[in-house]
């Protein structure tokens, strides 16, 4: 068995969080987003039921965002029913808040605003 050398990850985030960041760092350097925070906020959905984005995003032109980043698999997002169902309900309850669905397929980053209905894949507005 080869061994491999660890790739350090910031603190709590996966992969493809990471991977994220490096596109929200980019676009923050391009002037399209004034900051973005790793799971900087927590969204009360219910009684005993929460919602934590992964990457809370403010745009240059001051419109604040949620965006919840999933992996690919098969060519499909990698999205668990709860996860599904809190980020639709999110949108429903907070409709100041712009809730984005983010993967990286092979053509690359894709979006899914469930501000707007949620239903199709588009371009990473970025």
């Amino acid at each position: 068995m080869k061994a491999r050398a660890l790739r350090r990850l910031p603190a709590g985030m996966n992969r493809t969080e990471s991977a994220y960041a490096l596109v929200l760092l980019a676009a923050r350097a391009a002037g399209r987003v004034v900051r973005y925070r790793y799971e900087g906020l927590r969204l009360r959905l219910a009684e005993a039921t929460t919602y934590t984005p992964d990457f809370v995003v403010t745009m240059a032109d001051g419109t604040v965002e949620c965006h919840e980043v999933k992996g690919v698999r098969g060519g499909r997002a990698w999205v668990e029913d709860d996860a599904a169902v809190k980020i639709k309900v999110a949108a429903e309850t907070w409709p100041e808040l712009r809730f984005l669905l983010v993967a990286q397929f092979p053509s690359g980053w894709q979006a899914r605003d469930y501000s707007a209905g949620g239903r199709t894949w588009s371009s990473l507005p970025l």
